[in-house]
């Protein structure tokens, strides 16, 4: 559909949306069934057949050259995009609700801005996600979303202060994910998430806190001149491939507790401008510290390497052993932690 056929159909409402998209499934299998569906490799649609229905069942709700508003609150909730869905320049002003969407093609959101709090908990992507140069306000939420293609976040901003947050809880990533150059203006939360492919989270900003407890990076994971202004929580989380925190900034608390690298790790020119702790981590190949700067003593104690950490030009700000505020005792752990070091 062209973008004025597809706002009238979404004019309808959920029935009707979901009516028309079940049709044009229909005529998919019957297109699949006589062997008249035809893709390449490149997704790239090959004969006449194929090619109509993609131009029928993908939908235009804006586009560059005619942008929509959504002036109040709008819910797409449990509706089916049988094919592309196209939302380039889209501003949501009233917030939006994409909670239990199925999305069966691509959904292109270049350059859209949400106003308000933006729900996508529970939908599911069936091929790539382009969330490029997005603007969201307020609270987001992709709990639990299911992402099994190419998904990019590059150059989006999560704007709101540290009163909101943006949830991708219990998310699944089959495909690579690139966050590069995202602002996190609230506290990011990736808690429980399975990235399966290559990760990329270059020069991010994370102004409040980030957690990705317990989450589980299957390949390679990039954080390169990322920046972590509030405390960040890595604790119990498992990457099995090559990770890359050269040249991070850790301006808060850095929890590494528990946490599995199976592959080689760098922390080269990493600046820790306050506690670190990798207590109980597990390193199972090479563990690159070189030049890497610490406010305090990091915690290393009951840490397992397997392989002899690099520390070449390892430089640790504070000597002194603290004392603690509330008893007049030795803080015997900073001590440890010199320990574990040596």
């Amino acid at each position: 559909m062209n973008q004025k056929e597809t706002l009238e159909l979404w004019a309808k409402g959920t029935d009707a949306w979901n009516d028309w998209a079940n049709e044009m499934l229909a005529k998919r299998n019957v297109l699949e069934e006589k062997g008249k569906w035809w893709i390449e490799n490149n997704n790239e649609p090959v004969n006449d057949e194929t090619k109509q229905w993609l131009k029928e069942a993908s939908a235009i709700f804006s586009s560059k050259d005619s942008p929509s508003s959504f002036p109040t609150y709008t819910s797409f909730s449990d509706w089916i995009f049988p094919s592309d869905s196209h939302w380039t320049g889209a501003t949501f002003e009233g917030g939006c609700n994409f909670e239990n969407t199925t999305f069966l093609g691509d959904a292109v959101f270049f350059c859209s801005t949400f106003c308000d709090d933006t729900i996508f908990r529970n939908a599911t992507f069936s091929a790539d996600v382009y969330f490029i140069s997005v603007t969201f306000w307020g609270d987001t939420w992709f709990l639990n979303a299911n992402f099994p293609g190419t998904v990019q976040f590059d150059k989006t901003a999560f704007l709101g202060g540290s009163s909101a947050v943006a949830w991708f809880d219990g998310a699944t990533f089959l495909g690579s994910a690139s966050f590069n150059e995202v602002i996190f203006e609230v506290e990011a939360w990736f808690k429980d998430v399975t990235f399966t492919q290559g990760l990329t989270f270059q020069s991010v900003t994370f102004a409040e806190t980030a957690v990705f407890r317990g989450s589980t990076f299957s390949v390679n994971a990039d954080f390169r001149e990322a920046v972590f202004s509030g405390g960040t929580d890595f604790s119990e989380a498992t990457f099995s491939g090559n990770t890359d925190f050269s040249e991070v900034t850790f301006e808060d608390l850095a929890w590494f507790n528990s946490v599995c690298f199976e592959k080689p790790s760098r922390f080269s020119d990493a600046r820790f401008n306050t506690n670190a702790s990798f207590n109980s981590a597990q390193i199972k190949q090479a563990f690159d510290l070189s030049g890497a700067r610490f406010k305090e003593v990091p915690d290393f104690r009951q840490t397992h390497c397997e392989e002899a950490p690099l520390l070449d030009d390892v430089h640790i700000d504070s000597t002194r052993i603290k004392q603690r505020k509330s008893l007049n005792l030795p803080d015997f752990s900073v001590t440890a932690n010199y320990r574990a070091l040596k």
